[in-house]
């Protein structure tokens, strides 16, 4: 392959504002792009797919506030805006957590408690039809299927917590408060550029 001696091209090097504003920009499009999860309970990936968004919007928003540069690319309100919008993005990310961490327990748990069934039916080692009301740990059946109802129940708590405080018409202000401010870094970020 032949070497050319031409230059590259300079790039401006990208500012640590114009750096949060495209990288937060991106990850509120993934948020709002897996939102229609909330108002389906049964959405499971889903609902873990929205939780993964906005847990990359929660620590890129708390990597950028923590850089020197965005102290004056930001005004104190709006500072104080995106520490409410991360303190709604934490709980929000813990209740997705908390749902998802139900939906994955119950297959294991279904799993197991087919496996104390299935010890009271089909064949022994023999081949011969298992019967009798000995083989099966009905105990054991009944201890996890109270834990499965456990689980489900929290589950529905928590999702009904989920869908309260995303409907909270606060955290609707908060994530609408985001889009403005990043409308207004890139125009100040814009004119910046031009001078």
């Amino acid at each position: 392959m032949a070497k050319t001696n031409q230059p590259l091209a300079k790039q401006r090097p990208i500012s640590v504002p114009q750096a949060a504003v495209v990288a937060i920009r991106r990850h509120l499009a993934e948020v709002t792009q897996h939102a229609s999860a909330v108002h389906r309970p049964e959405a499971v990936h889903e609902l873990h797919e929205l939780r993964i968004a906005i847990k990359h919007l929660r620590y890129t928003l708390e990597l950028f506030l923590e850089a020197p540069e965005m102290e004056s690319a930001l005004y104190p309100a709006e500072k104080k805006g995106l520490e409410a919008l991360l303190t709604d993005l934490r709980h929000l990310q813990e209740l997705l957590g908390n749902i998802h961490d139900a939906d994955v327990l119950m297959p294991t748990l279904l799993k197991q408690l087919g496996r104390l069934v299935r010890k009271g039916y089909d064949k022994d080692a023999d081949g011969a039809p298992i019967i009798g009301v000995h083989h099966v740990d009905l105990e054991g059946c009944e201890g996890l299927v109270a834990l499965c109802r456990r689980i489900k129940e929290q589950r529905a708590q928590h999702y009904a917590e989920l869908c309260k405080l995303w409907e909270r018409p606060e955290r609707q202000k908060l994530f609408s408060e985001l889009s403005a401010l990043l409308t207004r870094l890139e125009s100040d970020l814009a004119q910046a550029h031009e001078r």
